[in-house]
């Protein structure tokens, strides 16, 4: 059976919540975009300014400040509450 066959059959409360975890994170392409995006920039800014360790170190604490601040925003926004769809 289908996730969608399960899903039509769960009661009403059940269906809501399994919404309000569908519209938790913005799409995957927003976070792709974003972290590209400014990986690029960063790259381009300190190229061989830095040593490798603290260029990884950079792009970690980088990535987990985008993925909160996409997930933040996307969250924030009317009609993404929980139980409603775009």
């Amino acid at each position: 059976m289908s996730t969608d066959g399960r899903r039509a059959s769960l009661p009403a409360t059940a269906r809501l919540d399994a919404m309000a975890t569908e519209n938790k994170w913005a799409p995957w392409w927003v976070y792709v975009v974003v972290i590209v995006g400014c990986n690029f920039a960063k790259q381009r800014l300190i190229e061989d300014r830095v040593p490798g360790a603290a260029n990884v170190a950079i792009t970690v604490v980088m990535v987990a400040v985008l993925v909160a601040a996409i997930t933040a925003i996307h969250r924030a926004r009317p009609g993404r509450g929980a139980g409603t769809r775009p």
